[in-house]
């Protein structure tokens, strides 16, 4: 439910693409496109400075196949995917978008917004906030659902026993 809501917000959102499932963020000298299609997250990056990107951080839980561009390195470490290239001409320079990606398994993660960070050559830090990424399933949805459920089970019983009682339930012995 709390996901639901949560992507309806976000579909309304101003930074939604034309295309469904894509949304577009930005930061100081960034530019990001994030993708989601069958569990798959894909972010494309674009350098709209000067200084070329050399790491790029996400917010992530429950993910799998970490994917990087020909020449940089990725890791997966304590719920941020990270990834940096092995040396500074493979870096993003300005106007060449880099394609990054992961896999979402199916142990519970759901759509949310957490933090991207964006570092540049000369130092600079940028974090850009409510990227889509995938995050935890909340606790309050589990209970939730687990109450409706235990609901409908009792509801059905109580109707079931009050058709029997009442003699609505029983064939005539011929």
């Amino acid at each position: 439910m709390t996901a639901l809501i949560l992507l309806c917000a976000m579909t309304l959102s101003p930074s939604v693409e034309a295309e469904p499932g894509t949304a577009r963020f930005e930061g100081e000298g960034v530019q990001i496109l994030v993708t989601l299609m069958g569990g798959q997250y894909t972010y494309r990056l674009v350098n709209l400075g000067a200084s070329p990107i050399v790491r790029f951080e996400v917010d992530q839980v429950h993910t799998y196949n970490p994917q990087a561009p020909d020449g940089w390195q990725v890791e997966e470490a304590r719920n941020r995917f990270v990834a940096w290239p092995q040396d500074l001409a493979n870096a993003i320079h300005a106007d060449q978008p880099k394609q990054f990606g992961m896999r979402v398994s199916s142990a519970g993660a759901v759509l949310g917004e957490g933090v991207a960070r964006v570092s540049f050559a000369d130092g600079r830090v940028v974090d850009v906030n409510h990227v889509w990424c995938p995050v935890l399933r909340p606790c309050g949805t589990k209970v939730l659902l687990s109450a409706v459920l235990a609901a409908i089970i009792l509801a059905h019983a109580a109707w079931v026993f009050h058709r029997q009682s009442a003699g609505h339930g029983r064939q005539p012995v011929t």
